[in-house]
């Protein structure tokens, strides 16, 4: 992998260059997997390291299978396990399965950049403008750097300032939809039992839909889906006591939470869902949450991200690639994927549904929560796979 902040694209990378811009989750695995199959690559990101930040730390079976089917489930490992030498890891031998483990956002990151084949050119730096034709595109740094290429992936994330440069518009149409919250604690000291990872589901009356708690590296990961507000009075408590609150909102914690230290703080994170439009452009197209950003309850971030990943690099971006231009039809191909729509559309539902589930009055979701009540009673499995992730 070349890092560079140079002023221009090398003359090698030619006319088959894409340029990717956000070195997030959905940038940097579809980097890598284009990279690998040799594609030229330039990704670009303001930061060459990313710091913690508090968004896709669980995998789900689903995922991991995904992962794992474009070949970077390596990464993800890694992420998780570690080496067994560094500071602060679980108790020594202590490998849980995948499914049941997470790890932070930026070790996730870390590892898939450290990945990056020599292919893929990393360069630092503020975009400031894409420009997009039906043949060739152009995106402008701060620095005064000008990267040219074939296509333009834009994977910002949330971020409305490039979008909106393109001429693409955002309507937000569940406003502060949900609401994340997390905080770490400590393993059990050694000689004790290891905290395994589980499930929980929220009351109804409680504004929570359920909560994981599952072992990372170094801490015991908790993460709580919930349809509060970020200036609900219950969010304040937390923050000042997570144990404490939140085993006082559900009892049957306390055996697992109850007494233990915290080594990280509350983090909160709320989400808008929304949709995008005039995204259908030449010479460009928009990935992961730049396009849509689902609840982080349904548990289907990762699993849209995976999916377009998998859709550009295998289907799409060779054919666009191997064939002049790069007009408005090639890119509405990939939108119009029967597969993309599919994964879209039980995001969007999952994501609608979830928060009904929690909080509607209506006799059919009370229904539906005692039904659901009675087999969390009959099958008991709190240590089953966690398929739910936070996701960004």
């Amino acid at each position: 992998m070349v890092v560079s902040n140079c002023a221009t694209l090398s003359k090698e990378s030619g006319r088959d260059q894409v340029v990717i811009v956000g070195a997030g989750m959905a940038g940097s695995l579809l980097a890598l997997v284009l990279g690998r199959a040799g594609h030229a690559i330039s990704l670009i990101d303001v930061k060459r390291e990313m710091g913690p930040e508090f968004r896709n730390e669980k995998l789900g079976i689903d995922q991991i299978e995904r992962l794992d089917a474009l070949g970077v489930l390596s990464c993800f490992e890694e992420a998780c396990w570690g080496d067994g030498r560094e500071a602060g890891a679980a108790p020594a031998g202590y490998r849980p399965p995948l499914k049941d483990c997470g790890a932070r956002y930026d070790r996730w990151i870390a590892r898939i950049r450290a990945a990056l084949p020599d292919t893929v050119t990393f360069i630092e730096g503020k975009v400031d403008d894409i420009e997009t034709s039906n043949d060739r595109q152009a995106v402008s740094l701060a620095n005064g750097a000008r990267i040219e290429g074939r296509l333009v992936v834009l994977a910002t994330g949330r971020g409305e300032r490039l979008r909106a440069g393109l001429g693409v518009t955002r309507t937000v149409f569940s406003e502060r939809h949900s609401l994340c919250l997390g905080f770490s604690v400590a393993h059990p000291a050694a000689g004790k039992a290891p905290i395994q990872a589980q499930i929980h589901h929220g009351r109804f009356g409680d504004g929570i839909a359920y909560l994981t708690i599952f072992p990372m590296l170094d801490e015991v990961r908790v993460n709580i889906f919930s349809y509060r507000q970020v200036d609900d009075p219950w969010v304040a408590g937390l923050r000042a006591d997570p144990v404490g609150v939140l085993t006082a909102t559900l009892p049957s914690l306390a055996p697992v939470l109850g007494g233990q230290t915290v080594v990280r703080k509350l983090e909160v994170r709320s989400t808008d869902l929304y949709a995008v439009s005039g995204h259908i452009q030449p010479g460009v197209v928009l990935l992961g949450d730049a396009f849509h950003a689902p609840c982080p309850s349904s548990g289907t971030g990762m699993t849209r991200i995976l999916s377009d990943v998998h859709l550009l690099a295998k289907r799409y971006i060779p054919q666009w690639i191997e064939t002049p231009g790069m007009d408005r039809d090639k890119i509405a191909a990939f939108y119009a994927d029967p597969d993309k729509r599919a994964v879209d559309g039980m995001s969007l539902k999952r994501s609608m549904r979830g928060r009904a589930a929690a909080l509607s009055k209506s006799p059919y979701w009370r229904v539906r929560r005692s039904v659901g009540a009675l087999k969390r009673i009959v099958r008991p499995d709190r240590t089953a796979a966690v398929e739910p992730a936070h996701a960004s």
